[in-house]
């Protein structure tokens, strides 16, 4: 499990500046739209005058400032836009000065620095600059008015000249305010990001700690030395020998197989399978194991055992929230009667190798069709059944997750599949068996691998 964040970090109406910041945003747009009306309105009223250099700046400017609102969402080709705007606009004031005289139209740089001195600065070099930015525009256009009467200008055209002057300047400043404010509302936004992010990481990485402690802990369950018989025999002397194969589908499973060891003659062997495969399916094969030894003395019957088994079980999950059970099959391999008990819990028929028949045959109950899976009825009752058994046979128990898989035609290999290749393959040794059999299950998937877990368990009466 993995957590992430559920929050949107683009949204500007979420987090602390909430809707005070959108009311400002909202009302720093109307401006930005009324003013560039303004501006254009003058532009083109200067052009229809004849005064072209006035009027064409005051286009330009409004053009200008048309792009850089398209542009303000993106900050890449914004940075460059401004920058473009910057050489534009010093080109544009050599270009007015040259073509309309000095004597004419020299006072007008005084009035074309306001604007670019609040586009390039704005607030980027604080408040202090900006003030005397401010100070200085004032002086230098109130004491200009003279020089631009003594040059031919007429006072409507004064006035018209500096409120457009006056408009790009406060423009400007507008725009760059809004640019900071959402700069300050996306900083703000990946910083709470990179904070959740960093609380993710570490409540990740206190999960996998405890994902990895649970899979030690249930690896540790499984057995690692099998019992012999008698007790005394070394492992290939033993009259009888196990196998397994165990692979979970993450990093813990709801998978798992006990041994118990009951006499010098008999011994029982449990597979179960949790639904799911997380932590509290293996919480839930813990608990089965737990039982199991605790209730050995009753493990000679296999129904008995089983029975006990779910009462208990039903009693401890009932609060849980979510329903959890398990199906389960138990066996008792009985070498001095020859024989073998067992029950089931939902489970499948575990299967039963003839060396001497050359024949694989599914261990059916009398009982089977009517015994549910653990932790589901707590008055189920389980009834033991048996089958008889000769030196060299073979019993094969395993869980769903080695059949329930399917081909590129989503057909399933099911529990005949695993019939058929037992069938085809019993002649191996029982280690090789137990490859054979996952190796062509895995195969068989258009994956190429098992998506549950997957327990296999042979248990071989040596001749």
């Amino acid at each position: 499990m993995v957590l992430s964040a559920d929050r949107p970090i683009n949204s500007l109406e979420t987090g602390p500046f909430s809707s005070r910041a959108t009311r400002s945003t909202y009302v720093l747009k109307a401006l930005t739209f009324l003013a560039t009306l303004l501006l254009l309105g003058f532009g083109v009223e200067s052009l229809l005058a004849g005064h072209r250099g006035h009027g064409s700046m005051l286009l330009v400017f409004g053009l200008i400032t048309i792009a850089n609102y398209i542009l303000f969402r993106f900050h890449r080709r914004h940075v460059l836009f401004r920058s473009g705007v910057v050489s534009l606009m010093a080109v544009f004031l050599l270009t007015l000065v040259w073509t309309g005289g000095v004597e004419k139209t020299g006072p007008l740089w005084f009035f074309i620095l306001p604007p670019i001195a609040f586009y390039v600065l704005g607030l980027r070099t604080g408040t202090p600059i900006v003030a005397v930015t401010i100070l200085t525009a004032v002086i230098i256009l109130f004491g200009s008015l003279e020089e631009l009467g003594r040059a031919g200008y007429s006072t409507v055209f004064k006035v018209r000249f500096l409120s457009s002057i006056i408009l790009v300047s406060v423009m400007s400043y507008i725009l760059e305010l809004s640019r900071q404010r959402a700069r300050s509302l996306l900083v703000d936004k990946m910083r709470q990001l990179e904070e959740r992010r960093r609380e993710i990481r570490r409540r990740n990485m206190v999960m996998e700690t405890d994902l990895r402690m649970a899979q030690e802990l249930q690896q540790a369950m499984l057995p690692k030395h099998y019992p012999s018989f008698p007790a005394d025999a070394k492992p290939e002397k033993s009259a009888i020998r196990f196998y397994h194969r165990y692979e979970p589908a993450g990093t813990v499973g709801g998978d798992f197989f006990h041994i118990l060891r009951l006499s010098e003659s008999s011994v029982g062997v449990l597979i179960c399978d949790v639904m799911g495969h997380e932590v509290r399916s293996a919480l839930v094969t813990a608990m089965l194991r737990a039982l199991a030894e605790t209730l050995k003395p009753i493990a000679e019957q296999p129904g008995l055992l089983m029975t006990d088994i779910n009462k208990d079980i039903v009693s401890m999950l009932r609060q849980a929230p979510d329903m959890m059970f398990a199906t389960a099959s138990y066996v008792v391999v009985d070498i001095e009667k020859r024989i073998v008990r067992f029950a089931r819990a939902g489970h499948h028929e575990p299967l039963l190798i003839s060396r001497k028949a050359g024949d694989v045959v599914r261990m059916k109950g009398a009982g089977d069709d009517a015994q549910p899976a653990l932790g589901l009825l707590e008055d189920a009752e389980y009834v033991t059944d048996e089958y008889p058994v000769e030196q060299g046979d073979v019993v094969l128990m395993f869980t769903d997750g080695l059949f329930e898989i399917e081909d590129e035609n989503a057909r399933e290999l099911g529990y005949e599949g695993i019939e058929r290749i037992v069938q085809a393959s019993q002649g191996l040794a029982p280690a090789l068996l137990l490859d054979e059999v996952v190796e062509q299950a895995r195969q068989y998937s258009s994956l190429k691998t098992f998506v549950d877990d997957v327990c296999i368990v042979g248990v071989e009466i040596w001749p």
